[in-house]
C-alpha cells in the first residue's frame, strides 16, 4: 500500500514537472516571438526614414571611393538628379523572338526587359542614394515612363530636352547656373541588352559590370561649377586629329581652344594649364622644339602622343628624361592579337612598372586589373645619364616580359614592318611620365609621352570593353594637372548580390519576418515539451 501511495506521488509530481517545463517553454517562446515582432516592427518603422548599408567585402569595393566621397561632399551648387527609364525605340527592336520578325513581342517587352529596365534604375538609384548622405544640395527623382506619365512629361519640359535625350537617360541640372547633362543609361553598366539570336531564338539581357560611380562622377562634374582647366591642341605640323579625345576632355574640366603655330614660331599663351600634341606628320622647326622644351622645363605641361605616322621625335626634350623613341612596333607572341599591323596589348602588366607600386596615374585602372589596347606603339629606349637631381622619371605604361619589338621603318611612301631587320625581345616602355621638379620649390614641368595614338582613336573610344583607355586619358590629365584628387578607383563588376524590395516583395519579407520565424520559433518550443515528455 505505501508503494502504491508512493509511486503516486512521483507521477503527479512528474506532471507537476511536466507541467511546469511545457509552461516555461511555451512563455519563453511566446516571450520571444514578441521580442522578434517588437524588434522588427520598430527596426521596419524606422527604416522607412534612415537607410543602413555594410560593406562586408574585404577591400570596401562596394563603397564609394574617398576621393569620390570628398569631391561630392564639396559640391555647394543645387543639384538635381533626374532618372525616367522605360521602353524605348531600341529596346522595342530588341523584343522580337527570332531574327524573322518584324515587330515586337509585348510579352518579351512586359515580362523581359520591363524589370530589367527597373533593376538598371534599382541599381543606379542605390549608389545615388549614397552619393545623397554626403550632400544635402543633391535632389534625386527617379520615375518609370511605362507606369508614370504626368511627373516625366514635366520633367521633361521643365528640363527643355527632347525624349532622345531625356529616356533612358539619367540628367543632371544645375540649378544655378542652368547647366545641363545627359548621360545614357547603358554607358552606366557593362551590359548586353540580348534580342533575336539566329541560334537560340532569343536570347535574354545580360548585365556583366557596372560603371555607376564613374559617370556620376563625370555628370556631377560636368554641371558643377569649378575651375577649369585651360588646355590647347597644338596644330600647324600635321598633327592626328582625336576628336573623340578632345571631346571626352572638354566634358570634364579640360576647357579646350585649338593653338596653331603663329608664322615660323610657336607661341604658347599665357593662360596654357596643358598642351595636347597629338602625333605630328611633319617634323617641327627646331625653334618650336625649343620653345615647347623651355616652357615645360619652366613648369608647363604637355601629353604627347608619337604614333605610326608621327614624324617628330622630341628627341631633345625626351633626352632631358633620359628616353629616347625607338622606331619599332612592339607586340607579344602569346598576349596580342594582329589585325592589319595592329597589335591588340592587353593585361594589368601594361599598366604595373617592373618595380615599386604603380603610377599614380594609372593605378585606379591597375587596381581593377582593367586592359587598356594601345593598338599600333613605338618602345622607348631608357638611359642612365640623365640629371638624377632634376629629374624624376616614371614608367606609365610597359609591354609584358618576352615582348616583341619589330623595326619599322618608311621605305619612301609608307611605314611598313621590317622583320629582316631583325627582332627584339624584352620588356618594352611604351608610354612615359616625367616630373622634372627642381630644386628651388617653384613650379615643376610634367610630361606624358606614349608610343601611340590608336588608344586614343575614336573607334576605340566608344567601345564600352575598352573603358580603361578614357580612365588613363582621364587620369593622365589630372596628373598633368596637378588634381590627384580627383583620380578615383572605381568598381566595375558587381562583387556582391542586392535585394531590392520593391512591388510588393516587401511586404512578402515583412510577413516572413514577423510571421513565418516567430512560427518556427513556437514550433521550436513545442518540439522541446514534446520531447521532455517522453
Amino acid at each position: 500500500m505505501a508503494m502504491t501511495d508512493d509511486r503516486g506521488r512521483r507521477e503527479a509530481m512528474d506532471r507537476r514537472v511536466r507541467s511546469r517545463i511545457a509552461t516555461n517553454v511555451l512563455l519563453v517562446s511566446l516571450l520571444a516571438i514578441v521580442v522578434t515582432i517588437f524588434v522588427n516592427y520598430g527596426a521596419w518603422e524606422w527604416s522607412r526614414d534612415h537607410d543602413v548599408r555594410f560593406d562586408l567585402t574585404r577591400n570596401q569595393t562596394l563603397s564609394l571611393a574617398p576621393a569620390t566621397r570628398g569631391f561630392v561632399r564639396s559640391i555647394e551648387d543645387p543639384i538635381e538628379i533626374y532618372l525616367v527609364h522605360g521602353i524605348d525605340e531600341a529596346i522595342r527592336e530588341r523584343a522580337r523572338k527570332n531574327l524573322n520578325d518584324t515587330g515586337f513581342d509585348s510579352g518579351i517587352l512586359q515580362n523581359v526587359y520591363l524589370p530589367f529596365l527597373d533593376q538598371l534604375a534599382a541599381d543606379v538609384g542605390a549608389m545615388v542614394a549614397e552619393v545623397l548622405e554626403l550632400n544635402q544640395h543633391l535632389v534625386y527623382r527617379s520615375a518609370s515612363n511605362d507606369r508614370e506619365r504626368e511627373e516625366p512629361i514635366s520633367w521633361q519640359r521643365r528640363l527643355d530636352l527632347p525624349p532622345s535625350k531625356f529616356l533612358n537617360h539619367v540628367v543632371f541640372y544645375n540649378l544655378r547656373t542652368k547647366t545641363k547633362k545627359a548621360i545614357p543609361l547603358d554607358r552606366f553598366f557593362d551590359l548586353d541588352l540580348g534580342g533575336p539570336d539566329p541560334t537560340l531564338g532569343f536570347r535574354r539581357p545580360l548585365v556583366r559590370g557596372d560603371l555607376i560611380e564613374p559617370n556620376l562622377l563625370q555628370g556631377l562634374r560636368a554641371v558643377v561649377a569649378a575651375e577649369r582647366k585651360k588646355t590647347y591642341v597644338v596644330g600647324g605640323h600635321d598633327e592626328r586629329a582625336l576628336n573623340t579625345a578632345v571631346t571626352f576632355l572638354g566634358l570634364d574640366r579640360f576647357e579646350l581652344a585649338p593653338l596653331e603655330a603663329q608664322g615660323d614660331r610657336l607661341v604658347i599663351p599665357d593662360d596654357a594649364d596643358l598642351l595636347l600634341v597629338f602625333s605630328p606628320g611633319r617634323a617641327w622647326p627646331e625653334q618650336d622644339l625649343r620653345v615647347l622644351e623651355d616652357w615645360i622645363l619652366a613648369g608647363g605641361r604637355a601629353l604627347i602622343t608619337q604614333g605610326e605616322d608621327c614624324a617628330e621625335p622630341f628627341a631633345t626634350l625626351l633626352e632631358r628624361g633620359g628616353a629616347a623613341m625607338e622606331n619599332r612596333q612592339v607586340g607579344h607572341e602569346v598576349l596580342h592579337s594582329r589585325q592589319g599591323g595592329l597589335y591588340r596589348l592587353y593585361g594589368s602588366d601594361l599598366l604595373r612598372p617592373a618595380h615599386g607600386i604603380p603610377h599614380p596615374a594609372t593605378a585606379p585602372t591597375v587596381a581593377e586589373g582593367l586592359p587598356i589596347y594601345l593598338g599600333f606603339s613605338r618602345p622607348y629606349h631608357l638611359t642612365k645619364d640623365y640629371e638624377k637631381d632634376r629629374v624624376r622619371r616614371d614608367v606609365l605604361v610597359r609591354s609584358t616580359p618576352g615582348g616583341v619589338a619589330m623595326p619599322w621603318i618608311f621605305d619612301g611612301r609608307d611605314w611598313r614592318q621590317a622583320p629582316e631587320r631583325g627582332t627584339e625581345l624584352g620588356d618594352f616602355p611604351l608610354a612615359l611620365a616625367f616630373d622634372f621638379r627642381r630644386g628651388d620649390g617653384e613650379r615643376h614641368g610634367k610630361l606624358a609621352v606614349f608610343g601611340s595614338d590608336e588608344w586614343l582613336a575614336t573607334p576605340r573610344l566608344n567601345q564600352r570593353a575598352e573603358i580603361a583607355n578614357l580612365d588613363v586619358l582621364a587620369n593622365v590629365a589630372y596628373w598633368l594637372t596637378d588634381s590627384e584628387q580627383m583620380i578615383t578607383g572605381t568598381p566595375r563588376s558587381f562583387r556582391g548580390a542586392k535585394v531590392i524590395l520593391s512591388d510588393g516583395r516587401d511586404r512578402v519579407f515583412q510577413a516572413i519576418v514577423m510571421g513565418v520565424v516567430p512560427g518556427l520559433i513556437l514550433l521550436g518550443g513545442l518540439l522541446v515539451h514534446l520531447m521532455r515528455r517522453r
